[in-house]
């Protein structure tokens, strides 16, 4: 649950909401930075569910001064572990102000044992995994759903692994492939360019680091 509505202290900001199929909700963002990196979170597969504006943090400054900070987002992996997320603009990033106060927020995460990343726009952005996430999510809403995707995984034949146009061409179509990527029966190597030649394979293999991808 969110500790703070979504604001913008400017009519100049975008702000909006992202179809969360692996939440079951809307999830507010609050610039066009976290909506992009919301499609990380979304599609990466050890994270296994994450939340906007999760908490109040206290941290303090070089004088001691007590303050107040909203971590954009918080990460929960499938260990069990979390990760505390900000977006920063690299631009925002290279101002004295925001360094300084990250740099504080972030001492104040590691005195607690807790983890602490910022996100810019290098890694969130960073291709083709954008463009690749993208598709993933175009495919979940575009493939039909008449057959669930653990029925759709039973009719695949000649694994256990895969080039990605012999799959295309048993599921009649890209798109079913890349929901059964979406929903984690299948995996590949996002951080590529998909081609017809791109590897895919169960995730009980354990290859390519599950199909993960750098956060």
């Amino acid at each position: 649950m969110r500790v703070r509505k979504v604001v913008t202290r400017s009519g100049k900001r975008f702000r909006g909401k992202f179809p969360s199929q692996k939440l079951g909700r809307m999830v507010h963002w609050e610039s066009l930075l976290e909506r992009d990196a919301i499609f990380h979170f979304e599609y990466h597969p050890l994270v296994l569910s994450y939340q906007e504006q999760p908490s109040i943090e206290i941290y303090y400054d070089e004088n001691g001064e007590q303050h107040r900070y909203f971590p954009d987002f918080c990460l929960i992996f499938r260990d069990g572990s979390e990760l505390y997320i900000e977006v920063k603009p690299k631009c925002d990033l290279q101002t004295p102000e925001v360094r300084n106060k990250l740099q504080a927020v972030a001492k104040r995460f590691a005195e607690q044992g807790r983890r602490f990343h910022v996100m810019d726009e290098d890694t969130i952005r960073r291709q083709p995994l954008l463009e690749n996430l993208r598709a993933l999510h175009t495919s979940s809403k575009r493939a039909a759903r008449a057959i669930p995707n653990l029925e759709l995984v039973k009719t695949l034949t000649g694994g256990p692994c895969w080039k990605l146009a012999q799959l295309r061409d048993q599921l009649q179509g890209i798109h079913k492939v890349l929901r059964l990527v979406q929903s984690n029966h299948l995996q590949i190597d996002l951080e590529q360019p998909l081609s017809d030649d791109s590897d895919v394979w169960p995730p009980e293999m354990q290859g390519g680091a599950y199909g993960s991808f750098r956060i």
